[in-house]
Parts: C-alpha cells; sequence; structure tokens
C-alpha cells in the first residue's frame, strides 16, 4: 500500500467513527455546490456531497461504512 492509499484508509476510518467530521466534511462539499455550481435542492445537493466523499475516499473492496448522509 503506498503513502496516498494509505491516507485514505486513515481518512475512511475516521470518517466511520466521527458522525460530526462525516457531517463536516458533507455539509462544506455540499456548500461549494450550492454557492458555486447553483445547485440548490437540498437532498441533490448532499446525496452529490456523499457521492464526492465515497469517490474520494472508498476504494474497491473496502467501502465506506456509513449510511448515507443526510
Amino acid at each position: 500500500m503506498n503513502k496516498i492509499q494509505k491516507a485514505r484508509e486513515m481518512m475512511r476510518e475516521e470518517l466511520d467513527k466521527d458522525e460530526e467530521l462525516k457531517y463536516g466534511y458533507q455539509s462544506n462539499i455540499a456548500m461549494i455546490l450550492h454557492d458555486r455550481y447553483g445547485i440548490t435542492d437540498y437532498k441533490k445537493r448532499n446525496e452529490a456531497a456523499n457521492e464526492i466523499l465515497k469517490l474520494i475516499f472508498e476504494t474497491k473492496g473496502d467501502p465506506i461504512h456509513w449510511n448515507k448522509l443526510s
């Protein structure tokens, strides 16, 4: 495992354990989607933020172990 993979794994584990941290990351991404790209639908914006988090931190065979964020 290289350094990037290890860092992603560590972040994924921390996000799985810490609901507030996870919510903070999702909220920051959601606000960028709102402010810069005009996505005003709350559910759509949060779903997109969740998908982005999964894309960054999920690895093949090792999914993120959290429920869909609201």
